[in-house]
């Protein structure tokens, strides 16, 4: 038939398992395949330009006093004296604020007057020291990072925390990045392990364990923690090397529907398949039609999607692809679909030679009556004496084998359709979801009209050429008993145990529903004097981790001292990743939006850098 192969979907770039304490971490970075061992190896080469260059810088450590001073230089003490009268500086939540619109806004000058203001008027807290140490690498003033870190870790460790991340890995991270920017790659490594056992959720630390082993000169052995670094926190992800994880443990697949094409009514006799011939003609050509119609809108909603994701935040382009990479990758995600759809394709041959079969014996009986010979109705006699019970018992042997076929499509269907709506369900977007479904449909459709309906319409139709020396009167018509039917999942529903939360701070909006990513952050007018000042970090991120503070909760999480999400942005500000951990719970949107409930004061914050 007419283009109604397999359509496979292609895009070029792509709830989780529980963590530590028993509670739920989903990331977009879940559905993400990482590289395999030789695929890293030939990569991290290439990626040489992040590391510090010049020679190992002395790690001395400062008196916190000397580092602050240090850090004031930077930012211009003129200016900091000036922001820090500001009456949102004067007041440490709103001050910390500043400081996450400063991080979004690529301006971590900015940000460390923010943390700095923070921590003059909350000296006991030590997350402010450990997040303007992560401005203060990134501004080229690691020495002065590592002071605050150690003063950091002196303080009382505070009873809740972002995300539940501890001081500890928090600090042992963020001391691992200063000492890289020092090109101490020995001592980095030696304190990133020591993060990596501390906070298992710190993705951070094993990406600067890469970056301090390849900068090192050890590219075999940063090759572990590079592809361990890809992902948060699906279970066995790294083990998944050259794939992309369980669909089924980076996301929630609950609400998958099995699909099926029209039921049908088989002829069960041949004089059925001859009374039924015109019928079968016509909804063959009706079915091929369907599936090249099909065809048609899954290539047109591919470039739709294709076209969208362009002008789309990078994060849920990303995101979007993935899933989409999920369904391509069927085959391997399930093997039960792949040896569905085998064992149909395996029934290709067994039909071809049943019909070899039958049409032989139809022929070797025309040759024996002509060479019997007689008259000409002495030899259409002897012909239907014979081929009509022929033709009855190998229609009744091809009745068993295109029921087992139809069968055997019903059940690639629904594993099939079953899985694609589970995946659709975690895209918010309707092209997303068009998409696969369509391609789904087509895939099924398709199927459906070459291998039964076909079958079914070209059996009937020699039967009916060959009736009248082949078969019987009568005969009751068949067809099919209904449409087909393939439900369309909902666009990322309020059950869905996805990523969906919405809320905002006075200058900043987080607003994530399952793909659907929107992030914006004004720059304050308080931090517009730190805008110019210069840094060096072309490349690495940093990682915002936000909790609520004891009585409170994050808009869409359900409250908990160890809940909260985190967002990582690029050396541009872009969003490249973020995630909650948490159960889903009521507040939370269903559908993308801008926004959400102010919660302004009422959330605590943590950094983590990375150089990778």
């Amino acid at each position: 038939m007419k283009r109604v192969a397999a359509l496979l979907v292609v895009l070029a770039a792509v709830p989780s398992t529980a963590a530590a304490q028993g509670l739920p971490v989903s990331a977009f970075s879940d559905t993400r395949a990482v590289p395999t061992p030789a695929e890293a190896a030939l990569l991290l080469p290439s990626l040489r330009g992040v590391c510090p260059r010049g020679r190992p810088a002395s790690a001395r450590p400062l008196a916190l006093r000397k580092a602050v001073k240090g850090a004031e230089r930077v930012l211009k003490k003129r200016k900091l004296t000036r922001f820090r009268k500001n009456r949102q500086a004067k007041r440490p939540r709103k001050a910390q604020e500043l400081a996450v619109a400063g991080v979004a806004r690529r301006n971590p000058a900015g940000a460390l007057a923010g943390f700095l203001a923070a921590h003059q008027r909350e000296a006991r807290n030590p997350l402010h020291l450990l997040n303007a140490s992560v401005m203060l690498t990134r501004l080229g003033k690691p020495r002065e990072a590592l002071a605050m870190i150690a003063a950091a870790v002196r303080l009382p460790a505070p009873r809740r925390t972002p995300m539940g991340i501890g001081v500890r890995g928090l600090a042992l991270n963020n001391r691992g990045f200063a000492l890289i920017a020092l090109r101490q790659f020995r001592d980095a490594e030696r304190v990133l392990k020591q993060a990596i056992r501390a906070e298992p959720l710190l993705a951070e630390a094993n990406l600067n364990l890469a970056t301090a082993r390849l900068c090192g000169g050890r590219t075999s052995q940063a090759i572990a923690p590079y592809i361990a670094g890809q992902r948060r926190s699906v279970e066995g992800g790294v083990e998944v090397a050259e794939v992309q994880p369980a669909a089924g443990n980076a996301l929630d697949m609950s609400l998958g529907r099995a699909g099926e094409p029209p039921k049908v009514r088989l002829p069960g006799t041949v004089e059925a398949g001859v009374a039924s011939a015109a019928t079968w003609q016509a909804l063959k050509d009706q079915r091929y039609g369907e599936a090249n119609q099909l065809y048609e809108q899954a290539n047109a909603t591919l470039m739709e999607m294709s076209n969208l994701l362009g002008s789309r935040p990078q994060l849920e382009a990303r995101r979007a692809s993935e899933i989409l990479g999920l369904f391509n990758e069927r085959d391997r995600q399930r093997p039960e679909i792949g040896a569905a759809k085998q064992a149909l394709l395996d029934m290709e041959p067994v039909m071809s030679n049943a019909y070899v079969a039958w049409q032989d014996e139809v022929s070797r009986i025309s040759d024996d009556c002509f060479e019997a010979g007689g008259t000409s109705g002495e030899i259409e006699a002897c012909n239907r004496a014979r081929c009509v019970p022929a033709t009855a018992s190998h229609h009744a042997t091809w009745l068993g084998l295109i029921g087992d076929v139809d069968s055997k499509l019903r059940v690639y269907s629904r594993l099939l359709h079953e899985y694609a709506s589970g995946l659709a369900s975690n895209l918010a977007n309707p092209v997303y979801q068009r998409t696969i479904m369509v391609a789904t449909q087509h895939e099924i459709m398709s199927l459906y009209a070459s291998r039964v309906v076909l079958e079914i319409a070209g059996r009937t139709d020699i039967e009916e050429i060959q009736k009248d020396r082949c078969a019987g009167s009568g005969g009751e018509p068949t067809g099919e008993d209904g449409g087909s039917d393939f439900p369309f999942p909902s666009a990322c529903p309020p059950e869905l145990q996805a990523i969906k939360v919405a809320f905002s701070i006075d200058f900043f909006s987080f607003n994530v529903s399952c793909e659907s990513v929107s992030v914006q952050a004004s720059l304050p007018h308080a931090l517009s004097p730190f805008a110019q000042v210069g840094y060096n970090f072309g490349s690495g991120s940093t990682t915002v981790f936000v909790g609520a503070r004891a009585g409170g909760s994050i808009p869409g999480i359900k409250a908990n001292a160890r809940a909260g999400i985190y967002m990582s942005f690029d050396s541009s500000g872009n969003p490249t990743d973020c995630g909650i951990r948490g159960q889903v719970g009521a507040g939370g949107p269903s559908l993308p939006g801008v926004g959400g409930p102010s919660v302004s004061g009422q959330l605590e914050y943590s950094l983590a850098g990375t150089f990778l």
